[in-house]
């Protein structure tokens, strides 16, 4: 009787998963069901929430299991590879869920940041950090020394780097597209990207945000996050933002100085 019901329950649970496209395991609530005797099966009703569509967001420490930071295939950002700005709008290959909205469009910032605040497309992606988030600020789109912080982001985390510089020939800003419909995964990545000033740019960053299609979920992988502490007092913000009253810093990591690798 129990293997009948486990099976019921375990058939429900994938075609759920299948037509709401989540790709995470999925389990029935907890629960005990007791039939009468002579009856055999039952109908179960239950309902897996669609977690894209959420507003609200949590942090969680995974293991660091990042892609490749570059492939041959990758959509390589060469209009990045100056100081200080942001790209063109880029197409989303799958629509993205983020804080409640869907967008189609996302751009890259030079700086460490990903958003689909297209107001911030082919713009100054501002160096400083040194107001915590949530922040806006009003500087002006070429504005460089800011703070401006763009709507509907992803730090990971944002500081000023320098793409305009490849100290070791192996820097690179790319993104692409993994998996197979529905559960695709965007991928962008900064490959030893150098940290601003002269006497910085031995130290080399590499981050890693990926966006699930399936969960909208953000995964953020940090291969070498160093401070260059003579510029700008170190700081950087690891976190994501809605708006100037909704972000979600990462703990110690908003607006302050520090360092970490393969986290």
């Amino acid at each position: 009787m129990l293997k009948k019901i486990a099976l019921l329950l375990l058939t429900a649970a994938f075609i759920v998963t299948k037509s709401q496209a989540q790709c995470i395991p999925m389990n029935a609530s907890p629960g005990i069901y007791n039939l009468p005797c002579g009856v055999s099966c039952t109908n179960l009703s239950f309902t897996v929430p669609d977690i894209r569509e959420t507003s609200d967001y949590t942090i969680k420490d995974i293991p660091y299991q990042p892609y490749a930071y570059t492939t041959p295939g990758g959509n390589e950002l060469f209009a990045l590879y100056f100081d200080d700005k942001f790209s063109a709008a880029l197409s989303s290959p799958f629509p993205i869920c983020f804080y409640g909205s869907t967008f189609n469009q996302f751009i890259v910032g030079s700086n460490g940041v990903v958003s689909f605040d297209m107001a911030f497309a082919n713009c100054s992606n501002a160096y400083r950090v040194n107001q915590p988030i949530p922040f806006e600020g009003t500087v002006a789109c070429s504005g460089i020394a800011g703070p401006r912080y763009p709507k509907y982001a992803i730090m990971s985390p944002y500081y000023d780097i320098d793409p305009s510089v490849n100290t070791l020939g192996t820097r690179k800003i790319e993104w692409r597209v993994e998996g197979t419909a529905p559960c695709r995964r965007l991928i962008v990545s900064f490959n030893e990207v150098p940290l601003f000033s002269t006497s910085c740019n031995s130290l080399l960053a590499s981050q890693q945000v990926i966006i699930h299609e399936a969960t909208g979920i953000v995964d953020v992988f940090i291969g070498n996050k160093p401070t260059c502490p003579g510029w700008e007092s170190g700081r950087g913000i690891l976190g994501i933002q809605k708006d100037e009253t909704t972000a979600l810093p990462v703990p110690g990591k908003n607006s302050v100085s520090w360092t970490e690798s393969n986290t």
